[in-house]
């Protein structure tokens, strides 16, 4: 009896630390950071060494923010953010700190995504107080604004990653399973 017992608990530890592990608790976190310029740039766009400064000027953008670098896409289309990650990860992420969310921020006119920035920052609301995740839109002029928030691991979660959450559900299930049996 006292050998299972003692199995059950080095398997215990173990799937707690193989967890830790698979969930990103053990790494620093990261998010996106760029600015996509939306579908009217492409493969053809001269944007030199355009600042955000010049590109909200350009497009007469007041309080949307803006992060570097610029992401243009061969044919105006949203980025392939995987792709970014596998091939320009350390130019397109920031470390994110304890005190701070990945954020996504989408600007939208008739339906149709205008822009999108990706970045590490803080998130306040005046009636919850800091937020931590979820999305929030809201109508500014024409635009259409929607804020989405979250907290990350190893990889960022400000973008698309099925992969991760089918590991961390494999790794509890694989776990459970064991000490059940």
């Amino acid at each position: 009896m006292e050998t299972k017992h003692i199995v059950l608990n080095v398997v215990f530890f173990g799937c707690f630390f193989l967890l830790q592990y698979v969930s990103g608790q053990t790494e620093p976190s990261y998010c996106f950071r760029f600015t996509w310029l939306g579908p009217e740039y492409d493969n053809t766009s001269t944007l030199l060494n355009t600042t955000c400064s010049e590109y909200l000027d350009d497009i007469r953008a007041v309080g949307v923010p803006c992060r570097t670098p610029f992401v243009v896409t061969y044919d105006g289309s949203p980025p392939d953010l995987d792709y970014l990650l596998d091939n320009y990860r350390d130019q397109v992420t920031c470390r994110r700190t304890k005190s701070q969310v990945c954020a996504k921020f989408t600007y939208s006119f008739n339906n149709e995504v205008q822009n999108a920035t990706y970045m590490c920052t803080r998130a306040y609301t005046a009636d919850r107080g800091y937020e931590t995740g979820g999305c929030f839109k809201q109508r500014v002029d024409a635009h259409d604004v929607e804020v989405c928030l979250c907290e990350s691991g190893r990889d960022p979660c400000n973008g698309a990653s099925s992969f991760k959450i089918s590991l961390v559900l494999i790794t509890i299930l694989a776990c459970l399973k064991f000490v059940l049996i």
